[in-house]
C-alpha cells in the first residue's frame, strides 16, 4: 500500500452525496472515528438511514438499463 496512501479517491460521493459519512480508507483512526460516531450518535445514524432510503428510490434497474442502452447506441454511431 505504500505509495497509494493518501492518493485514493472516493467514488461513492457522486452516488451518495451528503447522505453518507466519508473517511480515508488507509487511515485507521479516521475509520474508527466514523464507526464510533455511527455507534454512539443515534440521531446521526437515524438521519443517514432516512436520507439513504430516500436516495435509493432515485435508482432503478430500468433507468440504469436504459442509460446503458443509450450509451451503447451512442458509441456504436
Amino acid at each position: 500500500m505504500k505509495g497509494i496512501v493518501g492518493k485514493c479517491f472516493n467514488p461513492f460521493k457522486e452516488i451518495c452525496g451528503n447522505n453518507a459519512l466519508y473517511f480515508n480508507p488507509f487511515d485507521k483512526q479516521a475509520i474508527a472515528k466514523v464507526v464510533n460516531r455511527l455507534l454512539t450518535e443515534k440521531d446521526t445514524r437515524d438521519e443517514l438511514v432516512r436520507k439513504g432510503l430516500k436516495k435509493v428510490r432515485t435508482f432503478s434497474l430500468e433507468k440504469t438499463a436504459m442509460q446503458l442502452v443509450n450509451l451503447f447506441n451512442s458509441v456504436g454511431r
